[in-house]
């Protein structure tokens, strides 16, 4: 039995990497285009729970370099159809033992919406929790006016987000009309928070496909 659940954890912890062509923002805002190398388990899903804490790049001269958040400002890549775009950006830190929010983490996040009045992140991980694996889920919202940061994760009650996100959003002459009927779902979370973005921006968003 024990070689059994070892036997699994090497399967969906050990990566290799599929390709698609993307892009690299340096430091200095200079962008270079690059082709990231996918990770993926040994049954060939891809593992995208890895990219927010790295991401792995080849450019046009064969050269393979390994990069990590504060490194280079962003990256993002096509796949067929869709378009992903991530950022370096604090998101809340997340403790599965004691169940809390403890400060912040600089990493990688997926970008969902970005608009002229507001923008919202997301990253995940996998952890342990009420004896279960569970996804925790981090969202890491911005502002346009002044560019200050709300950082929400998807074990908090749902009264308490929409709270934050009122009073934070409350500038806004949409926020209180769109958040009115929002928040009744904790399944609904992310849907909830990309659609008071886009009325929050008034339907004049960037949007990053979701995974």
């Amino acid at each position: 039995m024990r070689e059994v659940i070892f036997f699994v954890c090497i399967l969906f912890h050990i990566s290799v990497h599929g390709q698609s062509n993307g892009y690299l923002v340096g430091p200095e805002g200079d962008t270079l285009r690059v082709e990231i190398k996918m990770p993926v388990d040994l049954l060939g899903s891809r593992y995208f729970e890895k990219l927010f804490g790295q991401v792995t790049v080849k450019h046009a001269t064969g050269e393979i370099n390994t990069c990590k958040p504060g490194e280079v400002r962003a990256f993002g890549f096509s796949d067929k159809q869709n378009s992903y775009a991530f950022e370096t950006i604090p998101r809340g830190k997340y403790q599965f033992v004691t169940g809390r929010m403890n400060g912040t983490v600089i990493g990688f996040m997926q970008v969902l919406v970005k608009g002229d009045h507001a923008a919202c992140y997301m990253a995940y991980e996998t952890g342990v929790g009420d004896g279960s694996m569970q996804d925790q889920e981090y969202y890491t919202c911005t502002r346009t006016t002044d560019q200050q940061k709300l950082f929400l994760q998807n074990f908090e009650q749902l009264k308490t987000i929409k709270a934050r996100l009122s009073s934070f959003y409350h500038h806004l002459p949409a926020t209180e009309k769109s958040i009115r009927n929002k928040f009744r779902r904790q399944k609904n979370l992310k849907t909830d928070i990309l659609k008071l973005m886009e009325d929050l921006n008034q339907g004049s968003v960037q949007r990053s496909h979701n995974f």
